[in-house]
């Protein structure tokens, strides 16, 4: 019983951990301008993103450039994404005030992703 509680309280630091740093991560990136030129290429209009756009812009920054793995940074980021996805499908009808922050750190890992295609694009420009 004793070592359940361990465990628990194990997975539940490593988890508050997680969250804390893919929440640094997605900071880090909103002070970052992207570029015209790839809000132009994206169609990107104003600063919040629709969350929807975040495995599309991803997709995009693997294919820009010089093709290389994820970051374990975009790894991070990628799965936060789909904790808070998967949250988000089971928690509407209990706590709409939860579900708007969950909108707005989907729309905020929406924008660490243009961010990266942004600096995936940047050596490219001539």
């Amino acid at each position: 019983m004793i070592s359940a509680i361990i465990f628990v309280f194990c997975v539940a630091a490593i988890g508050q951990f997680f969250v804390a740093y893919c929440r640094t991560l997605l900071a880090a990136s909103e002070g970052l301008a992207i570029s015209d030129r790839t809000r132009q290429i994206v169609g990107i209009h104003g600063k919040a993103l629709d969350p929807c756009e975040f495995h599309r812009l991803l997709g995009l920054a693997q294919m820009a450039g010089i093709p290389a793995p994820p970051t374990p940074q975009v790894r991070a980021v990628k799965s936060y994404y789909s904790v808070l996805r998967l949250i988000g499908r089971h928690l509407p009808l209990h706590s709409p005030v939860a579900l708007q922050w969950i909108e707005r750190e989907l729309s905020r890992c929406a924008y660490f992703a243009a961010v990266s295609l942004d600096r995936r694009l940047a050596p490219t420009v001539d």
